[in-house]
C-alpha cells in the first residue's frame, strides 16, 4: 500500500530521524501519540485500547487486559474483511502497532510505518508534525487521555460476532501445562520436484508439473485465478499469506503431482511476526475439469485459513475451504459424500479425535454453513472467516506445539458472552436442524443442503413408536463431547389430547442441553418444548402437550462437553472422553 501514498515530506522524514537514538518506550510514547489521531476512525474500542496502552506506559499492569483488547481489535478487523476502506485498515493497524508487546517493533522503522498509517487515513501533514517535533504536546496528549496512576483499568465491551448483551469477561482459568495446547508443528517438507511452471499476471498464484503434465497446467492456473479471484476478490476476504518466495515466487503455489481424489494442502513453517501465520503450497488433485475447480477453491480457501490462524487442525481448516467452495462453487459428489459421511454419526465430535474420525470435516464444515447461513448478517463467508481471525494466536518460538488459545470454541464462546446458556442453546439449535436436513427440511433449517436429498439425512439413534410407551432407552453409542443424541418418536397412534412425559439422565461432569420439537407430515414445525438447562444437572425434566397436528417428536440433547464449569470443551485435549445419557418417555 506504501506506493499508494505520496511520499514523506522533508519536515517529516527529518522529524522522525531526530528519534533515532529514542528508546522502544519513547518511540512507543510517540506511536500512541499518532494513534490518538485516528482513534475516531479505528475499531470499536479503540479508545479504550488506546487508554490502556497509556497505563501500560506508566508502569500499570495490564497485560492481560491489553491482551484482549488486541484479540478483540484482530476479531472486528476479520469481520470486516476486505469490505472496508483504507483508512479503515489504516486506523485498525495504527491502534494495534502502538500495543505491540514486543520491544524491536517499536524502533525506528515501526514509527516511520506508523506515521505512513496515519497518513493514510488522511490526518493532515501538520498534526503528524506536531506529534513528532513537540514532545511535550505527545505527553499532554497522553495525560489527557489517560487514567491516574492508581486508577482501575478501564472497562472494556467484549467483541460480539452475534450481537446481544454486554457483559464482564470472566477471568480465564489457567491450564494444567500437561495438557496439549495445539496441534504438533509440522515438520519442513521439501516441495515437489516441478521443473515447468506457469504464473499469472493477474493474481498471485502458480502451478506448477513435470514436462508429463505439462499440458495441464494452463487450465490449472485458470481455475487457481478463478478461485482467487471468487474468494479474495467477490467475498472480500483476506489474502492468502505470501510464502517468502519459497517456490520461486511469492504467490500460491499449486504442484500437479501424484494426482488424486482431492488436493492436498501442506502447511509451512510459522512466518516471523507478532501473530502466527504460515504460508502453504498444494499439490495432486483431481484432472477432472469441476474437481479441479473445487481442488483449486480449497487450495485457496485453507491458505487463508493458515494465514490467519494456523494452529488450528488441518479439519478446521480443510472445513473453513469446504463452507468458501459449497458459497462459490458448484456442488460435486464429493460434497455429497462429506455430508453423508458427517451425518451418519451425530453422537461423534465436532473437532478431530486423536483416533480417526469419520466425517469429523463434514460435521464443523456443516456447523459453519449453520452459522453462515442463520446467524451471520455480514455477506457470505465473513463470519466464519472471522472466527479463524479471532481465533489467532502467537506460538513460543521454541514450543513443538501450536498455542492454539483461544480456539474456535472459545471465540464462539466468547462471542456469546461467555454464557453457557446462549452457548448450548446454540449447540442444540445446530443439533435439531442436521437432524431435519435434507429431504426432511421444511426450507427453514439448512436450506442449502438440498443438493444432496437423503444423502443429508442425519442418522437417529432411536426411532421409537408412541403406541410402544412407556419406554427407557440407553443411548445406543457414546455420545461424544460437542455431539448430539437424537431420538426420532413416531406420533401416528398418538390419541387425541395425549401427552408425552420426558425425563433424561446422565453422568457428571459433562453437561447436557436437550430440545423438543414437533413435526408434521411436511417436516413443519408444529410447536417445541425447550428443556430448562442447568449447567450443574444431570437430568433433565419436561411434559411435551398438545400432540395434535403433529407426525413426530424430534428430541435432541447435546454433550457439551469439558470437565468442569471453568474448563469448558477444548478441541486440543484429545482423546474425548464419551458420556452415555438415559431418557425415559411416558405416554400421559
Amino acid at each position: 500500500m506504501a506506493q499508494e501514498t505520496p511520499g514523506l515530506s522533508a519536515d517529516i522524514e527529518a522529524a522522525v530521524l531526530a528519534h533515532a537514538r529514542a528508546d522502544a518506550r519513547a518511540i512507543q510514547r510517540l506511536e500512541l501519540g499518532l494513534a490518538e489521531l485516528v482513534c475516531e476512525l479505528g475499531p470499536p474500542g479503540s479508545r479504550q485500547h488506546l487508554d490502556l496502552v497509556a497505563h501500560q506506559l506508566d508502569g500499570i499492569d495490564v497485560e492481560g487486559e491489553l491482551r484482549e483488547a488486541r484479540q478483540d481489535c484482530w476479531s472486528y478487523q476479520g469481520s470486516q474483511a476486505c469490505g472496508c476502506s483504507a483508512a479503515d485498515v489504516a486506523s485498525a493497524a495504527a491502534i494495534m502497532a502502538c500495543s505491540e508487546p514486543a520491544a524491536a517493533a517499536h524502533a525506528l522503522a515501526g514509527l516511520t510505518e506508523q506515521v505512513w498509517r496515519v497518513l493514510r487515513c488522511g490526518i493532515g501533514a501538520e498534526r503528524v508534525l506536531a506529534v513528532l517535533t513537540r514532545v511535550a504536546l505527545a505527553l499532554l496528549l497522553l495525560t489527557a487521555t489517560a487514567a491516574p496512576v492508581h486508577a482501575a483499568p478501564p472497562k472494556r465491551d467484549p467483541p460480539l460476532l452475534f450481537g446481544g448483551a454486554v457483559k464482564q469477561i470472566k477471568a480465564k482459568v489457567p491450564l494444567d501445562p500437561r495438557l496439549p495446547t495445539g496441534s504438533l508443528l509440522p515438520a519442513t517438507e521439501p516441495r515437489p520436484s516441478a521443473p515447468v511452471g506457469l504464473c499469472s499476471f493477474a493474481r498471485p498464484v502458480c502451478v506448477h508439473s513435470s514436462p508429463a503434465r505439462a499440458a495441464a497446467l494452463p487450465d490449472a492456473l485458470a481455475a487457481l485465478e478463478r478461485a482467487y479471484e471468487r474468494i479474495v476478490l467477490g467475498l472480500r476476504l483476506p489474502a492468502p499469506s505470501s510464502d517468502a518466495d519459497r517456490g520461486g515466487n511469492d504467490g500460491l503455489d499449486w504442484y500437479l503431482e501424484d494426482a488424486g481424489d482431492e488436493v492436498e494442502v501442506v502447511q509451512e513453517a510459522l512466518l516471523p511476526g507478532t501473530m502466527d501465520e504460515a504460508a502453504v503450497f498444494c499439490r495432486g488433485g483431481s484432472p477432472n475439469p469441476m474437481l479441479r475447480e473445487r481442488d483449486a477453491t480449497l487450495c485457496v480457501g485453507e491458505a487463508l485459513a493458515s494465514s490467519l490462524d494456523p494452529g488450528e487442525s488441518s479439519e478446521a481448516r480443510r472445513a473453513l475451504a469446504l463452507e468458501l467452495w459449497w458459497i462459490v462453487g458448484l456442488k460435486t459428489a464429493l460434497d455429497v459424500q462429506v455430508i453423508d459421511d458427517a451425518q451418519r454419526n451425530p453422537e461423534r465430535a465436532l473437532a478431530r479425535d486423536d483416533e480417526a474420525s469419520s466425517g469429523s470435516l463434514g460435521r464443523l464444515a456443516l456447523l459453519f454453513e449453520m452459522l453462515e447461513t442463520t446467524r451471520s448478517v455480514a455477506a457470505p463467508g465473513t463470519l466464519v472467516t472471522s472466527l479463524f481471525s479471532a481465533a489467532a494466536s502467537r506460538t513460543p518460538p521454541a514450543a513443538v506445539r501450536f498455542d492454539n488459545e483461544p480456539d474456535l470454541f472459545d471465540v464462539l464462546r466468547h462471542s456469546l458472552d461467555e454464557d453457557t446458556t446462549r452457548y448450548a442453546d446454540l449447540l442444540v439449535d445446530f443439533a435439531l436442524r442436521r437432524a431435519l436436513s435434507g429431504d426432511r427440511d421444511d426450507g427453514t433449517r439448512l436450506p442449502s443442503l438440498s443438493f444432496a436429498g437423503s444423502f443429508a439425512r442425519a442418522g437417529f439413534d432411536w426411532i421409537i413408536p408412541f403406541s410402544s410407551l412407556p419406554r427407557r432407552v440407553l443411548s445406543g453409542r457414546p455420545i461424544a463431547q460437542s455431539g448430539a443424541e437424537l431420538i426420532w418418536v413416531e406420533l401416528d397412534d398418538a390419541p387425541l389430547g395425549a401427552a408425552v412425559g420426558f425425563r433424561a439422565e446422565w453422568e457428571a461432569p459433562v453437561a447436557f442441553q436437550w430440545r423438543i420439537v414437533l413435526i408434521d407430515a411436511q417436516g413443519r414445525e408444529v410447536r417445541r418444548a425447550d428443556v430448562t438447562f442447568q449447567e450443574r444437572a444431570t437430568a433433565a425434566d419436561a411434559r411435551v402437550l398438545r400432540l395434535d397436528g403433529a407426525k413426530a417428536m424430534i428430541i435432541a440433547g447435546v454433550n457439551l462437553g469439558g470437565v468442569d464449569l471453568a474448563h469448558p470443551f477444548d478441541p486440543d485435549v484429545a482423546p474425548f472422553e464419551p458420556s452415555a445419557c438415559t431418557v425415559y418417555l411416558v405416554a400421559m
